[in-house]
């Protein structure tokens, strides 16, 4: 797998009550910024976390999640992002990146796109 350098990108760990959301902006070259935010799941929160990553100009994002919670995420987000989703076990699994999902899970993906 050839990985890409995205310089704006958001990692989203869905759950089924809230989403912790990632975003990281900065130059290839340079030192990364994080912001974390938290968002509900119903429609209005997902519209406001939609303005939110357009705001921070996020052009990727990766969501996580355990079950079908991701769907609702996704028809939000797919018009507006290139959106992917992570298959939880094969982002634990990755070499090098801490087995946690206390912060948006999403963020692995990011890191290593880095």
């Amino acid at each position: 797998m050839i990985c890409a350098a995205v310089e704006r990108c958001a990692g989203i760990d869905v759950g089924k009550t809230f989403l912790a959301v990632c975003v990281m902006t900065g130059p290839l070259d340079g030192e990364a910024r994080t912001r974390k935010r938290r968002f509900g799941t119903i429609v209005a929160e997902l519209e406001s976390l939609r303005d939110w990553l357009k705001q921070e100009g996020v052009t990727h994002v990766v969501m996580e999640s355990t079950a079908s919670y991701w769907k609702p995420v996704f028809n939000v987000l797919e018009t507006d992002f290139r959106v992917y989703l992570a298959n939880r076990q094969e982002v634990k699994n990755r070499k090098g990146h801490k087995p946690t999902t206390k912060t948006a899970g999403g963020w692995r993906i990011c890191c290593a796109t880095r």
